[in-house]
């Protein structure tokens, strides 16, 4: 079927190569030996209407790298053609369509063609007919799946948090050093193709993690809490995980929360509320998947079904479904390809959920023991070395506490998180550069968090990312300080302001003088010292109160407000929004990603191209 309408003009028309020997054809390369044979074969049969709606009489195919060049002539009536005996290597490859002597669509693309690997790609041919571009959509076009599917979840995170964290990267000292000197560069912002998708639930225009996530996971819009079902709760919605594990894929997930949290649970579980946390847990055991890693499960939260808060419901449940739990480091590095239905996570989660079970602030790591840390990049490394197979798999990654610092209001913890989550998908990047022709990473957000910006009322249009650098601690952990002065009740506002000092640079203008505290600035920290130190509960909070502070420690929030301030971010909420969030997209298929579109026509997008629901 084709689309006609008056936009920009695009015809895909696919390319395969692949390795043959012995091919008798000529070309004009060294020909190199037998078994190192690659061939480049050109069918344009699936576009033949397409061509014909053009009024193409004939199409010049050019193959060129350095040292070679070749041609290939081919008509409307046999479009199919073959470069043979190629050395491997980088080709570009030009296609031009003509109407008689007259050039009507061109376009050119690169191809890796590899000694004893299938290749492919696609190139876009721009038409322009009486003077008014025109788009033709070829609906039944077909490109080979890819083997290979990273879809990568930075939970909360939407340009704000892209951008802050790239700023931040441009200042010397603060995490990875980038070489560029006022903007640091993120493995996500390499991606060639970006999009934007809106983010409503079915039920509320500010959507919640659960409702996302199945939005993402399924291509179904669902109600607030629910996990991959729809709003009635009377029928399942089969994921993208679940699809590509019945295509004989393997599949893994992974999360820097616990991996029964609302993200990674919409991959494998459903039901009708994301606290069901003992449910999520059965689904979990039950599913199949070959990989689970990074944080451990809320079995503290079970006594919400009438189950007991026992972690060994989890685990007996995962054992005689065939799962082997790995818990410390040494057992996670001594894992190897071949090991299968996997579960990695830390020791310390049987016993301390405190927070959530999830993994450390990436700020905070330094705090704990080299057993009790493993990152969100080591995780989906691991995950590639025990997926990797010749069948392919799927894989979902989850950077699951930049939404958590964000709802805390806490710029430089979401920032360290923000950077950890890109060093994952930089595994991912270096899989792909080892399988281009086979692999699609598509990055993306479920929802914006905390309505965080890069500008501040105070500062007019003046930024001094440099102040973020003299953090050192999350909130959480600060808060956990603040908690034990009020238990100790010996601790004098002056001695707070030390530890303010020590852990944030604030009061300290010789390590930079925007660090130097104002009178307004000292005003409000008392105020709320004192407010944290009568031990108000959160639930009791005025109205005032509850806009100033949210739900978290008066003092530890006004810390972070006024570092964020001074550097030139704000926050308008300690909830989600509903801004647009960008999509990325690298690999095979990472066209169809353009546009600006909804959360679940990113699924519908991923499922097609990868031919999971077939």
């Amino acid at each position: 079927m084709k689309k006609l309408s008056l936009l920009l003009m695009a015809v895909l028309i696919s390319f395969i190569g692949f390795v043959t020997v012995g091919c008798d054809d000529d070309d004009k390369s060294t020909t190199p030996d037998p078994e190192n044979n690659a061939s480049v074969q050109f069918d344009f049969s699936a576009s033949q209407q397409v061509l014909e709606s053009m009024s193409v009489t004939k199409v010049v195919v050019k193959l060129e790298k350095s040292g070679y060049s070749d041609s290939l002539l081919l008509v409307v009536e046999k479009t199919v053609g073959e470069f043979s005996k190629l050395e491997p290597g980088d080709y570009t490859v030009t296609v031009t369509a003509y109407e008689g002597t007259s050039v009507v669509a061109t376009g050119s693309s690169q191809v890796t063609v590899e000694a004893g690997k299938v290749t492919n790609s696609a190139i876009i041919l721009k038409l322009t007919q009486g003077g008014v571009e025109v788009v033709i959509e070829w609906d039944d076009l077909e490109l080979n799946a890819p083997k290979y599917i990273f879809f990568f979840i930075g939970d909360g995170m939407a340009m704000p948090q892209i951008n802050a964290t790239e700023a931040a990267l441009g200042v010397s000292g603060f995490g990875t050093m980038s070489e560029t000197p006022s903007l640091g560069k993120l493995n996500m912002n390499d991606f060639p193709v970006t999009g934007m998708q809106t983010t409503h639930a079915e039920d509320r225009y500010i959507t919640g993690s659960a409702a996302s996530a199945t939005a993402l996971a399924t291509g179904y819009k669902t109600s607030i809490g629910t996990i991959s079902m729809n709003s009635s709760h009377t029928l399942d919605h089969k994921t993208m995980a679940e699809m590509a594990r019945d295509k004989g894929m393997k599949v893994g997930i992974v999360s820097s929360v616990s991996i029964d949290h609302a993200t990674p649970a919409c991959f494998y579980a459903h039901t009708d509320s994301r606290n069901n946390y003992y449910s999520i847990g059965q689904d979990l055991a039950i599913s199949g998947f070959n990989y689970f890693a990074g944080g451990g499960v809320r079995w503290g939260k079970y006594d919400g079904e009438g189950q007991a808060e026992d972690i060994n419901l989890f685990l007996n449940a995962a054992t005689t479904n065939g799962y082997t739990y790995v818990e410390s480091r040494t057992a996670f590095e001594a894992l190897s390809s071949g090991d299968d239905k996997i579960i990695a996570t830390l020791e310390k989660f049987r016993t301390n959920t405190s927070d959530g079970s999830a993994l450390p602030y990436q700020l905070d790591v330094d705090e704990y023991g080299e057993n009790d840390n493993i990152t969100l990049a080591e995780f989906t490394k691991k995950g590639i070395e025990l997926l990797d197979n010749e069948a392919g798999f799927f894989m979902m990654v989850e950077g699951g506490k930049v939404d958590w610092a964000c709802h805390a209001n806490d710029a430089v913890a979401a920032v360290y998180d923000m950077i950890a989550f890109d060093k994952a998908i930089g595994e991912a990047i270096k899989f792909y550069n080892d399988h281009k022709d086979e692999t699609l990473i598509v990055v993306t957000g479920d929802h914006e968090c905390g309505g965080m910006t890069l500008g501040f009322a105070n500062n007019g249009y003046a930024t001094w990312f440099e102040t973020l650098k003299h953090q050192s601690l999350s909130y959480i952990h600060f808060s956990a300080k603040v908690s034990d002065w009020k238990d100790a009740g010996n601790v004098t506002f002056a001695m707070a302001l030390d530890s303010v000092e020590t852990y944030f640079g604030l009061g300290d203008d010789s390590k930079h003088s925007e660090l130097a505290l104002t009178m307004y600035d000292s005003t409000r920290l008392e105020n709320a010292f004192n407010s944290s130190m009568a031990g108000v509960d959160s639930d009791t909070y005025t109205e005032e109160q509850k806009r100033i502070y949210g739900y978290y420690d008066e003092f530890t929030v006004t810390v972070t407000h006024i570092l964020n301030e001074k550097a030139g971010i704000a926050w308008t909420s300690y909830s989600h929004t509903g801004v647009p969030v960008p999509v990325l997209a690298l690999g095979k298929g990472q066209e169809k990603f353009n546009g600006y579109y909804d959360n679940t026509d990113i699924a519908k997008k991923i499922i097609a191209i990868g031919k999971l629901d077939q």
